[in-house]
């Protein structure tokens, strides 16, 4: 009447049940243990990723500044070697064309050619120095800007 095959099957599963409802503590704490490590590791995994990446964008933050020093350095090396070049006469200096609307500034460079001096004046010291200053200001605003576009880069703020 009743199949063999029930009872072996019944009990079977009662076993298995059994063995589950009276599995030992520790093996399930074990297998905590072992999420838990494993959990760990990806978290350690992932802050040491951070860490390089933060490191690696400091390193070349600080190559960028000092790069960016470099140029400002070299631009005044340049706005101040022209400056003692046209205050020594070895460079003519800055010249509009000689007009009658410009009768300021006849001061006379030394320059190889009378034919310039002739057909052009040379501006005021006073007002050739303001615009070499002035170049030189908007030369270090330019690099400025471009250093900081390059931080902003570098720290991943906007989408490129």
């Amino acid at each position: 009447m009743f199949n063999i095959k029930i009872y072996i099957y019944a009990l079977i599963g009662i076993s298995i049940g059994m063995f589950v409802l009276l599995m030992p503590e520790h093996y399930r704490e074990q297998g905590r243990l072992e999420e838990r490590a494993a959990y760990k590791r990806a978290a350690d995994m992932a802050v040491i990723k951070s860490w390089r990446d933060l490191t690696a964008t400091e390193q070349q933050l600080t190559k960028e500044r000092q790069h960016h020093a470099d140029e400002i350095a070299k631009h005044e090396e340049k706005f101040n070697q022209y400056v003692s070049d046209v205050r020594a006469g070895r460079i003519a200096g800055l010249r509009i064309p000689r007009s009658d609307l410009c009768t300021a500034g006849s001061e006379k460079a030394s320059s190889p050619s009378r034919v310039v001096e002739e057909t052009t004046v040379r501006l005021p010291r006073a007002i050739e120095e303001g615009l070499f200053r002035f170049a030189n200001d908007r030369d270090q605003i330019i690099a400025d800007f471009e250093s900081f576009k390059q931080e902003v880069r570098l720290a991943k703020c906007f989408a490129d």
